[in-house]
């Protein structure tokens, strides 16, 4: 209904709802905790193909690799940061 807020709908899962802020916040410095992180998201794909053809989509649109911990039988993941420099998750469901 406005400018200051952003919110993406989906029939099948959860809605996610982002709000502008004016003030310039300062980068989260994950893994330390020095400015924390305002928001992580985890996002899950089926198999480790998937896996890297979404670390890399997700590369061509800005976001940087934080951690790989692909090597990982139980749960590969990836730790990336977005352009802003939250970081979010893709991982093996």
């Amino acid at each position: 209904k406005g400018a200051d807020w952003l919110v993406l709908r989906n029939e099948h899962g959860p809605n996610l709802a982002f709000q502008r802020v004016d003030d310039e916040l300062p980068r989260p410095t994950w893994p330390s905790n020095v400015v924390p992180q305002m928001l992580h998201l985890d996002t899950t794909v089926p198999d480790r193909a998937e896996l890297e053809r979404q670390r890399e989509h997700a590369e061509s649109l800005g976001a940087r690799l934080l951690l790989d911990r692909t090597g990982d039988p139980d749960e590969p993941l990836y730790v990336l940061a977005d352009p802003a420099g939250h970081p979010f998750c893709i991982f093996v469901a």
